[in-house]
């Protein structure tokens, strides 16, 4: 039994910590930052952003603040996933599908 404890105990402390790097949040000054760098990589490379997706960008920070807060990975790490997502979803065109072209399953 005193082993599934510590299972537990490691489980328990395992998710704790989990839980506090999830939860840094990081001020709107580094928020601004990052939406005003990802604008400027939106303006030299126009062709690879969808303008959908700009403009939530622009409008809404919760769009930025999202990559940046995410595991608390920080400024840089979230910089770099907002312009690896917001690639693929214009290659894919997810602001563009047809709902009723999807298939049912």
């Amino acid at each position: 039994m005193s082993e599934v404890a510590s299972i537990d105990n490691i489980s328990l402390n395992s998710a704790k910590s989990s839980k506090s790097n999830r939860s840094k949040d990081f001020g709107n000054e580094v928020i601004e930052e990052v939406k005003r760098r990802f604008l400027d990589e939106y303006e030299a490379n126009k062709d690879l952003y969808d303008e959908e997706d700009i403009e939530r960008i622009i409008t809404n920070d919760f769009f930025v603040r999202r990559f940046v807060n995410f595991n608390g990975q920080g400024p840089e790490k979230g910089f770099e996933q907002m312009k690896k997502a917001y690639r693929w979803r214009k290659s894919f065109g997810v602001n563009h599908y047809d709902q009723l072209l999807i298939p049912k399953q």
